[in-house]
């Protein structure tokens, strides 16, 4: 390998490290946020600050997107999905659930989606059927699933259990966007996700006015933990992830699902001081190896390369 593969290479893995480490720092900012506001606010919060973001480069960039008609129906009723499946729905069951959860076992639990993705597009999409590996794979990652949340809660659910599930209902809606977002690769990036933020901070803000949010208790820091989960992962991330994209393709962005619950760990530990138990890391373990048995990632063959879904 010469100079100037290694030194892309540095810098292809670079950027998915900050990546990561970026969508992995949202949880911990969502728990310091719940502390003092409700749920529908802070997601109102973050997608109106990420939405105007995007406006403004897709304005710089002159991107646009259809116009809201009755030709373009079906983009806009996708888009619609987009912001309901991709943001307000999972954000809002996330954030609801981390009033109870910790930081790092949101992350883990949420680390399921890719499995969940492989599921649905076996059914949705004619080039990701399920094969005996990747029938072995969501098998490995099903295990870790049932070692995290523990049998004696499957069977008596607490407050903490239907929170927990709740972020897996997060995790599935993510999944469910994954499938949306194939029918809307060919719109421009950036107007493409300011329609959708758009979208989503018109659906959660009348919910967010229900909770009273001028009637709450607010404490700068949880503003500035909203706001930073604006700027940060729906601004930032979402830049940083084009720009791999751009780079080295779906499937190299893709290992990001291995590193975000680690990083989310991480900033839980090194922040909030929330230490998981070791069978939590053995649960993160057997989801983080299903899903690379599932895409024969992260050593996937040439022929392989470009046909992963997410």
């Amino acid at each position: 390998m010469g100079k100037h593969e290694i030194y892309r290479e540095t810098v292809d893995y670079g950027l998915l490290l900050l990546s990561a480490a970026l969508y992995g720092s949202t949880f911990m900012l969502i728990a310091i946020a719940v502390e003092s506001l409700a749920p529908m606010t802070i997601v109102a919060g973050r997608q109106a600050l990420a939405a105007a973001i995007f406006v403004a480069i897709a304005i710089a960039f002159r991107q646009k997107i259809p116009a809201l008609n009755l030709e373009n129906s079906r983009i806009w009723m996708l888009i619609f999905a987009s912001a309901l499946f991709g943001n307000s729905l999972p954000f809002f069951l996330t954030t609801w659930g981390q009033q109870k959860v910790d930081a790092g076992m949101a992350a883990i639990i949420i680390s399921t989606m890719p499995l969940m993705t492989i599921v649905l597009a076996h059914f949705f999409s004619a080039n990701e059927r399920l094969n005996s590996r990747k029938i072995a794979g969501l098998a490995v990652g099903f295990i870790g699933v049932l070692i995290l949340f523990g049998p004696e809660k499957l069977m008596l659910l607490g407050d903490e259990s239907v929170r927990q599930f709740a972020i897996l209902g997060s995790a599935l809606s993510f999944a469910i966007n994954m499938i949306i977002m194939t029918y809307l690769t060919r719109l421009p990036r950036y107007s493409l996700l300011a329609a959708v933020l758009g979208l989503s901070f018109l659906i959660a803000l009348p919910f967010s006015l229900f909770e009273k949010p001028w009637m709450l208790d607010i404490k700068p820091v949880g503003v500035l933990a909203v706001v930073a989960i604006g700027i940060i992962t729906s601004a930032i991330g979402n830049l940083l992830s084009f720009k791999i994209l751009e780079r080295r393709g779906a499937m190299f962005n893709a290992q990001t699902n291995y590193v975000i619950p680690i990083m989310a760990i991480f900033w839980a530990w090194l922040i909030l001081g929330e230490v998981p138990e070791l069978i939590v890391y053995l649960a993160l373990a057997l989801i983080l190896v299903g899903i690379a048995i599932v895409r024969g990632a992260p050593f996937v063959t040439a022929k392989e390369k470009g046909k992963q879904l997410v």
